[in-house]
């Protein structure tokens, strides 16, 4: 064989072995970058699916400072400071299905007031669950909602005649609102439990239908009517948290406990009149053998460029209402008075406020409560 055959045979292997080897490191380069382009694509797709899942979630909460001052006829004056601080967790699960946590102070376990007290040395305040809830809107049912926990008051009010607006409601509910025209419509049935007894629980059976109508440009005419059926309180041991006795104006029977039921029938009216608004309330407690079973307030609320302005008058007679749940500012019922309220804005989210209440308690004491109040809300 001449030098030149194995000169080209030697040449043709060297080139096949190199191509080769080019090739092959060729398709490793390939399979790193295929690797690198997957941890990218793993990378990339984490933090969208984080995003899309914090889309779902919100974080809401507000802080309040007030300073209280109370003027008791044959009684000590009193002022005191108070905290209240809240932060809700509150989460679109699904397209049907939402759900919220809500922590907040309180100086007990009440439920119609979650005010801290500023005492004791600058002890650490406590922290309750104010609310545990989850709500499924179907979409098959446009309109309704079924919510079960403890949860927002699902009612429409006028005013704080019935519940105090703290007071939080803990059973199962059901809203169905629908639009016909200019008029819009809500009905709430409910079954709430108050105690857990041995024997009987004491129970809260609720039922009410609202309707808004518009009856010209920026004037609305809302009208309630609603039931709330107190079950097996008549003969109960008053309320008690921590230790304190909820009576709250209520007839007792002798023993501490309740000398009748609460079969409540409530009903209002509001009248939004461009800047304006009056309302009116009503509550009549239709359980057996009851004499002092009727509750009304009259209002009237008005907005001055920034300044909101709202005035009340009620008469609660003794048995009109449940003194647990009513406005624990007020005292309960047994008594009758005056509220006038202001709030302004100093910033965006920051706003102050003042209340004043003159106050004809059960005992015939006259009470003067003023309250000033500084509001945080993120």
């Amino acid at each position: 064989m001449n030098r030149q055959l194995v000169f080209g045979i030697a040449a043709a292997g060297l080139m096949a072995s190199t191509m080769a080897g080019i090739a092959q490191e060729t398709t490793s380069f390939r399979s790193e970058l295929d690797d690198v382009a997957a941890r990218l694509a793993k990378l990339e797709k984490g933090p969208e699916q984080s995003a899309s899942w914090s889309d779902k979630i919100t974080i809401k909460g507000d802080i309040r400072y007030r300073y209280e001052y109370k003027d008791k006829e044959d009684d000590t004056d009193k002022s005191r400071n108070r905290l209240r601080a809240r932060v809700g967790v509150y989460a679109q699960v699904n397209d049907e299905t939402t759900a919220g946590i809500r922590l907040a102070t309180g100086s007990d376990e009440s439920p119609t007031s979650t005010n801290q007290d500023i005492d004791n040395f600058g002890s650490k305040k406590t922290i309750w669950l104010d609310l545990a809830y989850l709500a499924y809107a179907p979409k098959y049912i446009d309109g309704a909602t079924l919510t079960v926990g403890k949860m927002n008051q699902p009612w429409v009010f006028a005013s704080d005649l019935l519940f105090d607006s703290d007071f939080n409601p803990e059973g199962v509910g059901l809203t169905y609102g629908t639009d016909l025209g200019s008029i819009s419509l809500k009905t709430q049935v409910g079954y709430f439990t108050l105690m857990e007894n041995k024997t009987d629980d004491i129970q809260m059976a609720t039922a009410q239908m609202s309707a808004s109508a518009d009856m010209a440009e920026d004037i609305t005419l809302t009208a309630t009517l609603g039931g709330f059926f107190y079950g097996g309180l008549k003969g109960e041991a008053f309320a008690n948290f921590n230790g304190k006795t909820a009576e709250n104006g209520n007839s007792n029977n002798g023993t501490g406990a309740y000398l009748f039921d609460y079969d409540i029938i409530d009903g209002s009216l509001m009248l939004d009149f461009h800047s304006i608004t009056a309302y009116a309330e009503v509550a009549n407690n239709m359980a057996d053998n009851v004499k002092d079973d009727t509750a009304w307030i009259l209002g009237l609320g008005t907005q001055i460029k920034k300044l909101s302005l709202d005035y009340n008058y009620r008469d609660m007679e003794r048995d009109s209402v449940l003194g647990a749940l009513a406005d624990g500012d007020f005292g309960g019922p047994g008594g009758k008075g005056h509220k006038i309220k202001a709030s302004y804005p100093v910033a965006e989210n920051l706003s102050i406020g003042a209340a004043y209440f003159r106050i004809d308690t059960a005992s015939d004491d006259d009470v003067n409560l003023v309250h000033f109040d500084v509001n945080v809300k993120f």
